[in-house]
């Protein structure tokens, strides 16, 4: 069994990345591809860069040049649900681009042509990860992620995404990307985030405040995914 394991900055891998043993580092297109073993699990770790297409690019040559079995993608993420509070966990079931728009060719918003508007997570997966938080007493939310190439504070922002998607729970700017990828190549995909801010006007400094300790919650969680994987 071998696990993909994503995060799109380094506050967001580095609790796993000092954990792992005999590790070996890999440079591919300028992406440093970590290789060992954690909870004596075949893991690849990676840093992706913010947004969708180094998301993408990293997803392709995880999928190409290693072969994952599972992917995980491992981060933070804002909230847009009053109910999700700083370092809760968040599992998305689905996910979706906000900021896609080929509305004049009568899709709705999020979809892209020939893509299913929503990206299903893997449900076996869901469970696992539910029973693994419910184990470590993390308070967490199921729901939909949204996706874009934004960093979201602005009031009016927020309020014109959510008149699209009201039944969204968080956003950030890499798991839809990943989780195209993986549908293209028929891979499970699983996303563990926590939350590090509210995208309202205080998200700057939330963010850069609670990034740190967001992660290490959501971290803490993929570990024990791969203790039982």
């Amino acid at each position: 069994m071998k696990i993909g394991i994503i995060g799109a900055i380094k506050k967001e891998i580095i609790f796993l990345l000092k954990k792992i043993k005999k590790c070996k580092i890999k440079k591919i297109e300028n992406f440093k591809f970590y290789t060992g073993y954690l909870h004596n699990t075949n893991v690849i770790i990676l840093l992706s860069g913010v947004g969708k297409v180094s998301a993408s690019i990293v997803t392709t040559l995880l999928i190409i040049y290693y072969d994952p079995n599972v992917i995980i993608n491992v981060g933070s993420a804002g909230s847009v649900n009053p109910l999700l509070k700083i370092k809760n966990i968040i599992l998305p079931n689905k996910t979706c681009y906000y900021d896609v728009d080929v509305s004049i060719f009568t899709y709705p918003i999020g979809q892209i042509p020939k893509y299913p508007r929503f990206f299903l997570i893997n449900t076996k997966l869901l469970n696992l990860a539910k029973k693994c938080i419910y184990r470590l007493k993390y308070k967490f939310q199921e729901g939909l992620i949204l996706t874009g190439d934004s960093f979201i504070y602005k009031k009016h922002m927020l309020k014109s995404i959510l008149n699209h998607f009201p039944l969204a729970i968080a956003i950030d700017m890499e798991s839809t990307a990943i989780t195209q990828v993986c549908y293209n190549f028929k891979k499970p995909i699983l996303i563990v985030r926590a939350i590090s801010d509210c995208a309202n006007k205080y998200a700057t400094w939330s963010f850069k405040k609670n990034v740190k300790q967001a992660s290490y919650c959501a971290s803490q969680v993929v570990e024990e995914i791969l203790k039982i994987l």
